[in-house]
């Protein structure tokens, strides 16, 4: 095989894994803020969760208030009876008692439907912390998993960088030249096997004279349509 033509395939199986390896580097943040936005949809979650726990608190508190002051209401109602003078004084009495007891039993019923749904809400809390403690667990080992995975990609990027700093000079300059150009141009593929008497990287058949001339590996061969380098490999 041409030399020359054998340093670029090697020179382009080193950019390829270049180009993989800093695309696998540069999403590794993104992975990280991924496992930590979940961490934190569930904080909010629990957060929300204990908001509306609160509340029903509050609610509770505020019904068991007016329960005592519909008990001291009716206290006073009870007192009156014993001062009225006339029997309709003493049946408005008795009214107002049977109304205030009607409200004491609405809202005696109303605070047990609170208090179940506070229990409902304080399990809701239970499991939603017990989650979120697994997903803090999940996203610190995560985090301590991309984390090696960007310093184990850190030293394999480093050393074929080197390599790549090594071989670069073996290649004619003007050849060289030619290659970043199309390795750019060409979403980093610039040398490419001919596969079933076409280019593989444009899918251009090559001609016959072309193919053969690919297939002797003998000199550097470019594809017309793409100007990619094109070489043989055995299927």
């Amino acid at each position: 095989m041409d030399k020359q033509l054998e340093l670029l395939i090697e020179l382009q199986g080193l950019d390829t894994e270049i180009s993989q390896l800093v695309k696998e580097k540069e999403a590794i943040p993104k992975e990280i803020r991924a496992l930590e936005q979940r961490f934190s949809e569930e904080e909010s979650r629990l957060e929300a969760i204990k908001r509306d726990l609160e509340d029903l608190q509050k609610r509770r508190r505020s019904q068991e208030r007016e329960l005592e002051h519909q008990g001291l209401e009716m206290k006073k109602r009870q007192g009156r009876l014993l001062e009225v003078k006339t029997n309709k004084e003493y049946s408005a009495i008795l009214h107002e008692i049977e109304g205030l007891k009607e409200k004491q039993s609405a809202l005696e019923d109303e605070i047990l439907e609170v208090l179940e749904e506070i229990d409902r809400q304080a399990g809701q809390v239970k499991r939603q912390s017990e989650r979120l403690a697994q997903e803090k667990a999940q996203c610190e080992q995560g985090r301590k998993e991309w984390e090696g995975k960007s310093t184990e990609t850190e030293a394999r990027l480093s050393a074929l960088l080197k390599e790549r700093a090594n071989r670069a000079p073996g290649i004619d300059p003007a050849l060289m030249q030619t290659y970043m150009r199309v390795f750019e141009n060409r979403q980093g593929l610039a040398v490419v096997p001919v596969r079933e008497r076409s280019c593989s990287g444009c899918f251009v058949t090559l001609t016959p004279q072309v193919f053969q001339e690919a297939k002797k590996n003998d000199r550097i061969i470019t594809c017309s349509n793409c100007n990619r380098f094109v070489y043989w490999k055995e299927p």
